[in-house]
């Protein structure tokens, strides 16, 4: 049995309203309330978009930037003919290197 609940503590988790975080109605949550965000709930609101979703988009955009830099150069000069071409495995690297710089003190914050 998990130590918070043979504590009896009480758990609550604030979710938007994206399809995964659905519960099935058969569900049972003991000491867990599940409360969803109103629907369009701004960014700024959403506690976990806000910090750390904000921060791996904005490393992984950092990388898309400097991708679409590096091609443009190619570009110039004359190494590649295509703009904005990006391998799959590269973009999955990307996000991998974003995630992993989403620093703790980030996530401790939201």
């Amino acid at each position: 049995m998990p130590k918070w609940l043979s504590q009896d503590r009480k758990i609550l988790l604030l979710v938007d309203n994206a399809p995964p975080h659905m519960l099935l109605e058969e569900t049972l949550l003991t000491n867990v309330k599940l409360k969803m965000l109103p629907k369009n709930t701004m960014a700024y609101l959403e506690p976990q978009d806000a910090g750390i979703i904000a921060s791996f988009k904005a490393k992984y955009r950092k990388k898309q930037v400097q991708n679409a830099l590096d091609q443009i150069d190619a570009v110039m000069e004359g190494h590649q003919d295509g703009l904005f071409e990006v391998p799959l495995n590269e973009a999955m690297q990307w996000a991998k290197d974003a995630w992993a710089s989403v620093t703790p003190a980030t996530v401790r914050n939201c």
